[in-house]
């Protein structure tokens, strides 16, 4: 009897041991993740080489360009719920959906503003003499994964970049939960940040005071 509970439980545990393994297969493969975030980097910088669109009097089309591409592989509601933390519940879903809307502009501005300056630099012909190197991811527990990608510009030290993303299964599609620069987390940033401030007013104020400041910086080029 004693042995044939023994089998069971031994039965039971490979069961179990098995069905982890396929999920954590079906959680989106590394390798895919490299894949997609280089074909993002690629695409970014190529907007970088285009002169017609880096025009000043263009800077709407640009960022409405570098919006689409980032809204392929950002996740803009799990940023905005890890950003918001415990001030989630002060956001009804339409609120929500604003929040990200807005966050999300400030993601592409941002963005934008760190690729210029950490990356491209003054001169956009650099863009064409960028090396791009992605590490090894680490897969976690919860099926995040983080990546570091490394931009070695044409002059300067080596820029260093890291992202936590998700995988989506109905997009069959790695997304960003995450955005690092040289160690800076914007996830982070901005929850510490917001954290105090308990009321829904005031922290939409200041995403859309820092979403104008980012806006107006560029106009000034």
């Amino acid at each position: 009897m004693c042995v044939r509970k023994a089998m069971l439980r031994a039965l039971w545990a490979a069961v179990v041991v098995l069905g982890c393994v396929r999920g954590a297969s079906g959680a989106g493969d590394p390798a895919l993740a490299r894949e997609q975030i280089r074909e993002t980097s690629d695409r970014i910088l190529a907007l970088f080489r285009d002169r017609e669109l880096i025009k000043p009097e263009n800077n709407e089309r640009f960022l409405d360009a570098m919006r689409s591409l980032l809204d392929e592989r950002f996740d803009w509601q799990s940023i905005s719920r890890w950003v918001l933390a415990r001030n989630r519940p002060l956001f009804n879903d339409e609120q929500m959906e604003e929040f990200s809307r807005v966050f999300g502009d400030y993601v592409v501005l941002h963005y934008l503003t760190q690729v210029e300056h950490h990356i491209v630099s003054e001169d956009p012909a650099n863009a064409d003499r960028i090396g791009i190197e992605i590490l090894d991811g680490i897969l976690r527990t919860d099926g995040s994964l983080t990546l570091d990608v490394v931009f070695t510009p044409a002059e300067g030290a080596p820029v260093k970049t890291g992202y936590t993303l998700v995988y989506d299964e109905t997009l069959t599609a790695w997304r960003v939960r995450n955005f690092i620069v040289e160690g800076v987390s914007l996830v982070r940033n901005w929850r510490t940040e917001l954290a105090p401030l308990r009321s829904r007013e005031k922290i939409m104020d200041v995403l859309e005071s820092k979403v104008r400041a980012l806006r107006e910086k560029r106009g000034a080029k």
